[in-house]
């Protein structure tokens, strides 16, 4: 009997339990199928030498993700999960990943490295897995939403609100957000910066109002 061959793609499969676990640390949902597809049908079609079965060759991922984050039309958002992980598995790799991975990149590949993140607009670092927000997160899926602010929103910074901007906004203007549960010291910092609901209802009303607006928070919040 013939050996399996082992590929990128075949081992991020064969131990997809791990790389579910490592999604949802990082608060993202992923599918197996959908995964299978893009590296397989979609990623080769961007004509930066991602090859079918997958690449553990950091210059070339970074290349799909620029393609991936690109605006609109030429975008792939419903992919970006998907180049995430695979991205942090290579950049933090398991021990069973670690033995596969090409030699640390030379001056040239560098050079491609900084190329590549300087065209992506970074999606934010997850949190650690013993952070009070990687803690609070567990079990939350990561979501995408475009989404304009609303008129009277104020400053994002003051309500340290949950969604995050990702990329740069489409032709039309809108952004698209990165769902990111809050955090305790989200909740502390808003709870210190904010006045009691008996001192001021009108400004914590519409504060409430502009975070259900940009939070759309789901049952794992409650």
């Amino acid at each position: 009997m013939g050996e399996t061959e082992t590929t990128p793609l075949y081992l991020m499969f064969s131990h997809f339990s791990d790389v579910r676990e490592r999604a949802r640390i990082l608060s993202i949902d992923i599918r197996r199928e959908r995964f299978q597809i893009y590296c397989i049908s979609e990623w080769p079609t961007f004509d930066v030498g991602w090859p079918q079965e997958g690449t553990l060759h950091l210059p070339i991922i970074l290349q799909v993700k620029a393609v991936i984050f690109r605006d609109k039309p030429d975008g792939h958002s419903d992919q970006v999960p998907y180049i995430l992980i695979w991205q942090d598995m290579i950049e933090n790799p398991p021990p069973w990943l670690k033995p596969f991975l090409p030699p640390k990149a030379g001056p040239t590949e560098i050079l491609a490295l900084r190329k590549a993140e300087k065209e992506t607009d970074y999606a934010p670092s997850a949190p650690l897995s013993g952070s009070p927000c990687a803690r609070a997160s567990s079990g939350t899926r990561r979501q995408t939403h475009r989404t304009a602010p609303p008129p009277n929103a104020g400053p994002a910074d003051s309500t340290a609100l949950p969604l995050r901007a990702m990329g740069p906004p489409d032709e039309t203007g809108e952004q698209l957000m990165l769902y990111w549960p809050f955090s305790t010291s989200d909740l502390y910092n808003w709870k210190t910066q904010n006045a009691k609901f008996s001192d001021n209802p009108r400004d914590l009303i519409g504060l409430l109002d502009t975070v259900l607006f940009t939070h759309q928070p789901t049952w794992d919040d409650c």
